[in-house]
């Protein structure tokens, strides 16, 4: 009987191990995995509540801006590269007349008026010194600026439209 106790016991501590090392797998690929491995990354509605999910490679399949620029909340210039955001949100019928709500993962939230959205600026940054990166570096979308090309670029506007951890965007007309 006590063979067999130690058996069970045994046997419920290695399922307990495995469950625990798969939660924390699971926890650690969704903090710091492979942004390219996590499927729909960013969810877009349009004004006609049209919605288009994309996942990496969509959002690689656009067409690709890059700049160096130093940030308030990162050492040093990095060079930040993806899709503009006015070519992501043409995906659902933006125009020069919309408004967009920018939404982060913690629920932060961020209006763009109608025109402040100019072809090229901001972009949706997918990676940073030509690196993927995850939700602990602030990812894996993050809308930037090209801060220290301009000083239109260095107002309190831009920096709270510098929205990071991004997941959606909702155009209006």
């Amino acid at each position: 009987m006590v063979m067999w106790l130690s058996k069970l016991k045994f046997i419920g501590l290695c399922l307990a191990t495995l469950v625990f090392t798969q939660v924390a797998a699971d926890l650690h690929a969704a903090t710091t995995g492979d942004p390219a491995d996590q499927g729909v990354l960013l969810r877009l509605v349009g004004p006609s509540g049209e919605e288009r999910q994309l996942t990496m490679a969509d959002l690689d399949a656009l067409p690709q801006h890059s700049f160096t620029t130093g940030t308030l909340w990162t050492s040093g210039p990095k060079l930040y590269s993806g899709p503009s955001l006015h070519d992501t949100l043409a995906l659902v019928g933006m125009t020069d007349e919309s408004s967009v709500i920018a939404v982060a993962a913690n629920d932060y939230r961020v209006d763009f008026k109608p025109g402040a959205i100019e072809s090229d600026v901001p972009i949706i940054a997918t990676r940073i010194d030509g690196q993927l990166y995850g939700l602990r570096e602030r990812g894996p979308l993050w809308i930037i600026y090209p801060f220290d090309s301009n000083i239109r670029f260095q107002t309190e506007v831009a920096y709270s439209q510098s929205i990071w951890q991004l997941v959606e965007l909702h155009v209006s007309r």
